[in-house]
Parts: C-alpha cells; sequence; structure tokens
C-alpha cells in the first residue's frame, strides 16, 4: 500500500508556513480600524464639547489596549506556528468587537468600558488557554520551546484573570456608589493601569525570550 506521508507533511507545511502573516495581516487591518473608529469617537466628542477628562484618559486606556493586544499577537506569532484553523480567524475578530464596543462605550461612561474590558479579559483567558493547548500540541516533545517560554502559560493566564477581577471590580464599586466626576476618572485611570500593566508584561517576557535565546547559545 503506497505511503503518503510526504504528502501529508508537504500539506502540513503548507498550512503552518503562512501562520505568521496571516495573523499579523488580519490584527493589522482590524487594530486599524479599531484606531481610526477610536479618533472617530474622539473627534465625535470634541465636536459635542463631551471630551472631558475620564473621556480623556479612557481614549488613553483604549488606545494602549489597542496596541498591546496587536503586540501580544506579533510575539505569539512569531514564537509559536500551527496549522491555521477556523477559529484563528474567528477569536481575533471577537477581541475586535469587544474594542469597538469600548470605544461606543465612551458617550456611556466608565461603567460601561470597564464592564467591557473586564469580559474582555474573561475572553483572553480562552485564548490563552487555546494557544497553549495549540503548542503542546505541536511542540509536546520540544524541549526547546518548553525552555523558551517556561512560565508564560501562568503569567499570561493569571494576569489576565487578575486584570478581569480588577475591572469588574471597580465596575461593582461604581455602580454601588452612583456615577460621578471623581468616580468616572478614577474608573478611566484604572483601564489605563490595565493596559498598561500588559504592556510591561509582555516587554518582561519578550527580555526572558531574549535572555533565554542568550543562555542558550552561550551553552
Amino acid at each position: 500500500m503506497r505511503s503518503y506521508a510526504k504528502e501529508i507533511e508537504d500539506i502540513r507545511e503548507r498550512l503552518r508556513s503562512p501562520f505568521t502573516s496571516f495573523f499579523l495581516t488580519l490584527l493589522s487591518i482590524i487594530q486599524g480600524t479599531a484606531l481610526a473608529a477610536l479618533f472617530g469617537k474622539v473627534d465625535s466628542l470634541i465636536t459635542r464639547q463631551a471630551f472631558h477628562a475620564p473621556q480623556i484618559v479612557m481614549a488613553i486606556g483604549i488606545f494602549f489596549a489597542i496596541v498591546t493586544l496587536w503586540t501580544q499577537y506579533q510575539m505569539g506569532s512569531l514564537l509559536y506556528t500551527w496549522p491555521v484553523r477556523v477559529i484563528d480567524a474567528f477569536i481575533p475578530f471577537v477581541f475586535g468587537l469587544f474594542e469597538f464596543v469600548m470605544i461606543i462605550g465612551m458617550d456611556h461612561g466608565a461603567f460601561f468600558v470597564l464592564v467591557t474590558f473586564g469580559v474582555f479579559f474573561v475572553m483572553t483567558v480562552f485564548g490563552f488557554e487555546y494557544q497553549y493547548l495549540q503548542v503542546r500540541k505541536n511542540f509536546h516533545a520540544d524541549a526547546f520551546m518548553h525552555r523558551l517560554t517556561l512560565g508564560f502559560r501562568a503569567l499570561d493566564t493569571g494576569s489576565s484573570v487578575a486584570s478581569a477581577a480588577v475591572l469588574l471590580g471597580t465596575a461593582a464599586l461604581i455602580s454601588q456608589f452612583g456615577p460621578s466626576a471623581g468616580y468616572e476618572l478614577v474608573g478611566a485611570w484604572v483601564i489605563v493601569a490595565v493596559a498598561l500593566g500588559h504592556a510591561v508584561r509582555q516587554a518582561y517576557q519578550w527580555g526572558l525570550v531574549e535572555k533565554r535565546l542568550a543562555d542558550m547559545s552561550e551553552a
């Protein structure tokens, strides 16, 4: 009976080879559209003279969220590859949808944006778990990849769970004490702090990758 091992491996390689360009192109389109929507919303708020301190800070936080989502996918797609599936296109669009809801929510106050951002990080937990499931399936016996990314899954999912708790907890407090300019501003700064926290996490992880690569090259 004829073996199709070579043909099967060729197809698998073709499925893996466009992985990085597929994700970065898709994310660039989604995040570019999100940035355009954010700038459009800011322009609308300024025109209506409704661009006050909470809206300014929320806009900064959403901007950082858009950038950090793109850099997260950039880091993941450069480190990991697997055969592209339908869900690999679906997940980025879901995150993009949450970003657009956050942008729309700037008209409705920090509570709305906090809740949306909190649910966004709940979805991020599932996104990370899917990523590391694929890593285990495709790199299960790869000691190099295990050593290179040791601890990343715990840091990624743990920080996402903590972010969701902080954002949803802040939203609950604002809801309990009632909307006010002070609470709105505090909620907006929480959004900025969470987004910047993930930028710091990404920088830390990328630094670890570079350090571990240097250590392994010298070993």
